[in-house]
């Protein structure tokens, strides 16, 4: 019989394929595949059939929790740290969204109708909880209403995480309907919709369709889906997020456009250099079989030029450097800009005078050029920069120095963890067109708002006629996330926050565990 053979090749068969195949109305194909089912050789499915012993038995949420595996904790952390702060939010019923909930320590509203997620939430003073009303399933503990979809139809989710039953090539399946239909209505009431799913899920069989893929922004998951899902990932611009530090994301579709890196761009502090502000003989290497083969290699940072330049003459390169975080760019050959553009001298001095007036342990700076303007070069704080970078501060009166000088590109503000949080606050209110972001927690760092790293390296690339897509950009901390987003390929280190390793295409290693150095071999030099 044509349609058993064609089963037992694909393992599963919808109506539509089997009357396309054997030319057959959909009436002749469902009676064919009643008989099938009633001799045992094939069981149903959600428009068509499939072999038995391909459909594993669904577990009970309970004993799903105990078999649960580390890839499900590390899945759970990984989605905690998509949620941002004020976030609302819809959590799933399911074992990995429980994992979620338990990494979860940022202020938003949650809603759900799992009872665990409820319950695991319920000591989180930094999560108000909504729990959706209804009767309970005691077997998978989810509450479920018929009127539940006028209350969701009132709201509209900033991200909605979603576990997984089943994952078919024409969507998401869910053992229970009433289950599959709040997920339906959630899904498409939301910004973004994340699905949590470890790999066992692709291609397992489950009862009712909820979701389609063309609802789904991301997929987390332990390991390379199935190939034959590329097309359904492409066609809906999913994005796929491996648990696994230092695997690509990327190399899901390895081998379907693989852009060749012409350059690359990396951040100093906590990616060229270690923990002890040094540049390993690897990562010296690396550097230099890149640029050996004609990928040039861009220093890009916060420091000044004094700061970036004996690097540059260790690793034995000329390229330009990107200072300032964006706010100045230097040809090295012809030591010439290519681009500057300093901070409003209004904004400046207002500033000054904030960080004087209220913060009397905060110490601030000025960088003008390749010069870093301070009041007492003595001060612990200006101490430890200038051991960091190794360059020289020149002493000035600063109100003096800020009212003669129009062209300064950064201020940066040193003090204790506290006080520089507080700073922040004060300053992102009444200086909407800087960039103000913390480097670290006692570093409080200002450019102008018309000045970014992606911008900087705009210009550099439009001078050697790259494409974004073909350029890499390594970084570890938040003033990297807009230059990872911005370069083809992205790369998060090891040691970055969570919250900068979600816009990385790729996590390497840490910068102690040669994490720049294995990134050039993988995607430049091999």
């Amino acid at each position: 019989m044509k349609i058993l053979e064609r089963l037992q090749e694909e393992k599963m068969i919808s109506n539509q394929e089997i009357c396309d195949m054997l030319g057959i109305s959909r009436d002749t194909a469902r009676r064919d595949f009643i008989k099938l089912v009633d001799e045992g050789a094939a069981i149903r499915t959600h428009g068509g059939i499939a072999l038995p012993q391909f459909k594993d038995k669904i577990k009970a949420y309970k004993e799903r929790v105990h078999a649960s595996s580390e890839d499900k904790y590390k899945i759970g952390k990984i989605a905690a740290s998509y949620i941002n702060k004020g976030d609302l939010c819809f959590l799933d019923v399911s074992t990995t969204v429980k994992f979620l909930c338990d990494h979860l320590n940022t202020s938003s509203t949650v809603y759900t109708h799992s009872l665990d997620n409820a319950e695991a939430l319920s000591n989180n003073n930094e999560v108000d909880i909504c729990l959706l009303g209804g009767k309970f399933n005691p077997e998978n503990r989810f509450f479920f209403d018929v009127n539940v979809a006028s209350q969701l139809n009132d709201i509209y989710f900033d991200k909605v995480f979603l576990g997984a039953a089943g994952i078919l090539k024409d969507g998401i399946y869910f053992s229970n309907f009433e289950d599959a239909v709040i997920k339906d209505l959630v899904a498409k009431r939301s910004k973004e919709v994340i699905l949590l799913a470890d790999s066992r899920k692709f291609n397992q069989i489950s009862s009712y369709k909820g979701v389609n893929f063309s609802d789904i922004d991301m997929i987390i998951t332990n390991e390379k889906p199935p190939d034959s899902f590329k097309r359904n990932f492409e066609e809906n611009n999913i994005e796929i997020r491996l648990i696994n530090e230092g695997k690509a994301v990327k190399d899901y579709f390895e081998g379907a456009n693989m852009t060749k890196i012409k350059a690359v761009f990396s951040d100093i502090d906590g990616t060229l250099i270690n923990s002890n502000h040094v540049i390993t003989e690897k990562t010296k290497l690396a550097v230099q079989k890149a640029t050996n083969l004609g990928v040039p290699f861009v220093l890009v940072s916060a420091r000044m030029p004094s700061g970036i330049l004996p690097l540059q003459k260790e690793l034995e390169i000329d390229s330009p450097i990107i200072c300032y975080s964006g706010s100045l760019v230097i040809d090295c050959r012809s030591n010439t800009t290519i681009f500057s553009k300093g901070l409003p001298q209004e904004n400046v001095i207002g500033i000054y005078e904030a960080v004087k007036s209220k913060f009397s342990n905060i110490h601030i700076n000025i960088y003008s050029h390749d010069q870093w303007i301070v009041e007492n070069p003595q001060n612990e704080w200006i101490v430890q920069e200038q051991n960091i970078t190794g360059a020289q501060p020149t002493q000035a009166n600063l109100k003096t120095f800020i009212n003669t000088n129009p062209e300064m590109h950064k201020i940066l503000c040193m003090g204790p963890s506290e006080e520089i949080e507080e700073l922040e606050e004060v300053l992102k209110k009444d200086n909407a067109v800087l960039t103000i972001y913390k480097s670290k927690d006692t570093y409080l760092e200002i450019m102008s708002g018309d000045a970014s790293k992606s911008k900087a390296i705009q210009q550099i690339i439009s001078r050697y006629g790259f494409k974004k897509e073909e350029i890499l950009a390594i970084g570890d901390n938040f003033n990297d996330i807009d230059m990872l987003k911005f370069a083809g390929l992205g790369i998060a280190m090891g040691n970055a926050p969570d919250e900068v390793k979600k816009y990385a295409n790729q996590v390497t290693s840490s910068n102690d565990e040669e994490g720049l150095s294995l990134s050039l071999e993988e995607n430049v030099i091999s």
